[in-house]
């Protein structure tokens, strides 16, 4: 028998993913505004978001609401993104990097290193 292997869900499919081999989205929102591309062995935990649009806070209202800027996402090879972890946009992550679970990822994150937090900072090279 087949492992269970869930699908991604999608939002908002303006640019249609790139997701490398062997990866695993466990219950993940893609949020498909600008382009994600993620690499080849990456892995998610349960009820991750992938974000790649955002309004402009600085205006108020009807404006606010219906402004739209975006900004593509890369998750690099081998990376592992815990649970429940937000991934804001224009955010890279890099080769190897973990996330960890209930993160906020507001800026790129460099390669082989584990961050964590509210927002991600990083906890220590691995």
């Amino acid at each position: 028998m087949e492992p269970y292997q869930p699908t991604p869900r999608f939002f908002n499919v303006n640019k249609t993913p790139k997701i490398g081999e062997s990866c695993s989205l466990v219950d993940t929102l893609l949020d498909c505004n600008d382009q994600i591309i993620i690499g080849d062995y990456v892995s998610f935990g349960h009820g991750c978001k992938v974000l790649t649009g955002l309004h402009d806070y600085t205006l108020k209202g009807e404006a606010r609401q219906v402004s739209n800027k975006t900004e593509p996402v890369i998750i690099s090879d081998g990376v592992w993104i815990a649970s429940g972890v937000i991934i804001c946009p224009g955010v890279t992550i890099g080769e190897n990097s973990v996330i960890g679970a209930g993160s906020v990822v507001t800026h790129s994150i460099p390669a082989n290193v584990l961050a964590a937090g509210v927002p991600a900072k990083i906890i220590k090279t691995i």
